[in-house]
């Protein structure tokens, strides 16, 4: 199922001045063409597949992100609106990337993870993960 494409400069086909036929067969002598290869990804068993996709954590697009993203995500778990959006307030704080008064720079990661954990707790470890891994995109697009 896979294809492969040739990555080419397409001045160098310009320049060339053959075209048709020998283009094709001139690529596939050059080993030193670049070649981007389309598919699907190689299937993995089920030990590592599973290990995999719960390691990594999902990269959020800027249009899923707005000014209740927290507060809805937290919902699944909470049933008290006014407790959600503390506790919303509680983690937007936390993801924030502005150096805080006196220091040089932001609180780290490994902080912001600590902070979050005693916040939100174990149980929401996914949640958690994903707020890391998009801590910018997530402060940015709730703080503008």
């Amino acid at each position: 199922e896979d294809v492969v494409v040739d990555v080419g400069d397409s001045s160098s086909d310009e320049e060339g001045g053959g075209g048709g036929k020998d283009d094709g067969n001139a690529g596939e002598e050059s080993g030193d063409e670049e070649r981007l290869v389309q598919g699907t990804a190689p299937t993995r068993t089920k030990s590592s597949g599973a290990a995999g996709k719960k390691g990594a954590a999902r990269i959020l697009s800027v249009h899923e992100i707005d000014a209740h993203y927290l507060q809805r995500r937290l919902a699944a778990t909470l049933h008290d609106a006014t407790e959600c959006a503390a506790l919303a307030n509680q983690v937007l704080t936390v993801l924030d990337i502005r150096p805080a008064a006196g220091s040089s720079g932001g609180t780290s990661i490994r902080e912001c993870e600590n902070q979050l954990l005693v916040l939100l707790g174990f149980e929401r470890f996914d949640l958690i993960k994903t707020l890391l891994a998009n801590r910018a995109r997530i402060w940015g697009c709730i703080s503008l």
